[in-house]
């Protein structure tokens, strides 16, 4: 039998409606959920730890990276085969992509969500923990790095995303092939999954990355503003189509790397991702030359979070700047 265990963060999976207000609370343990869920005989958890009740838009890098931090611990103090998170679904692509990126550790770990509440009919969060467990328990799972299930289908931490804001289907892999599924056979897994570069676990996430998006009024002063207010070390900028921003935003770019400031580009569209095809005007071949790094198709929340975790290991601009293009 495999030994999993599960660390729970809060989120939808221990929410249900307050009988007067109607209004969302996490009224719930995760005790509660694992019982609902049935998960005893050959679906044991070896340990059950409730690390968080956040919602999930709450959490802060600094709380990201504990979860991380506690993932690893437990992975090793209990002698795990794989490892289920609870997560809230709104930035749980984010913590996994994290994970995926700073944990140097071929055992599952799997983050699993609740689109519908504890008490709603249709309530999926039991269902998605048992899916979760046993994708964790999967001997085939060994090595495929970081993973989300939410539903059937298992996705890699670093292509999956939060698609729809509450439909039981909301994770997909835009542009991607899921790794696999849970079907009522067993762990089904089909998809390669991606390279991984790995990052350094750093004590901390607090070097400040900034990050906007560009519009075809954004003000050059903008940037520079935002950078200098924060102390960014880093700043995404998400641009559009292939990564292509207005044109007078390149000279600030170039300016914001020469002063040390790793800039990162990234797309709003949800598949094809940054290319250098355009070297005029504010194409992002422009941005290349200016000393900018193409995030390829990693969205920018993701992108930011890289970053944070790069400048914070990799003091060193151009190095830090030659992690990421190799991480992306």
């Amino acid at each position: 039998m495999s030994r999993v265990g599960l660390l729970a963060s809060g989120g939808t999976i221990i929410s249900a409606a307050d009988a007067v207000s109607g209004s969302l609370r996490p009224t719930l343990s995760i005790a509660d959920v694992v019982r609902e869920a049935g998960l005893d005989g050959e679906h044991a958890l070896v340990c059950v730890e409730e690390h968080a009740r956040a919602y999930s838009c709450d959490l802060t890098p600094a709380a990201m990276l504990g979860i991380v931090r506690r993932s690893a611990q437990l992975l090793d103090d209990h002698e795990l085969d794989g490892l289920v998170v609870t997560h809230g679904s709104d930035t749980l692509e984010e913590t996994a992509f994290l994970c995926d990126v700073l944990l140097d550790d071929p055992r599952p770990v799997v983050f699993t969500a609740a689109m519908k509440p504890a008490g709603e009919r249709g309530s999926d969060g039991a269902a998605n923990l048992r899916t979760a467990v046993r994708v964790a328990g999967a001997r085939a799972a060994r090595g495929l790095g970081v993973v989300v299930t939410v539903g059937a289908d298992v996705h890699a931490a670093r292509w999956v995303r939060k698609q729809d804001s509450f439909r039981l289907d909301a994770f997909a892999s835009p542009g991607r092939p899921s790794l696999g599924a849970v079907t009522p056979s067993g762990v089904e897994l089909w998809g390669c999954p991606p390279p991984r570069v790995r990052v350094p676990l750093p004590v901390s996430l607090s070097a400040p990355v900034a990050a906007l998006p560009a519009y075809g009024d954004t003000p050059p002063e903008l940037l520079r503003a935002v950078v200098a207010a924060t102390g960014a070390r880093g700043l995404v900028l998400e641009g559009a189509g292939m990564g292509n921003v207005p044109a007078l935003l390149v000279p600030a770019v170039a300016e914001l790397v020469g002063d040390g400031v790793v800039v990162a580009i990234t797309t709003r569209t949800a598949t094809g991702g940054t290319h250098a095809v355009y070297d005029s005007h504010g194409g992002a071949a422009a941005l290349l030359a200016a000393g900018a790094v193409l995030a390829g198709a990693l969205p920018t929340a993701k992108t930011r979070l890289l970053l944070m975790a790069i400048v914070a290991t990799t003091p060193a601009p151009r190095e830090a700047a030659e992690l990421l293009r190799r991480a992306v």
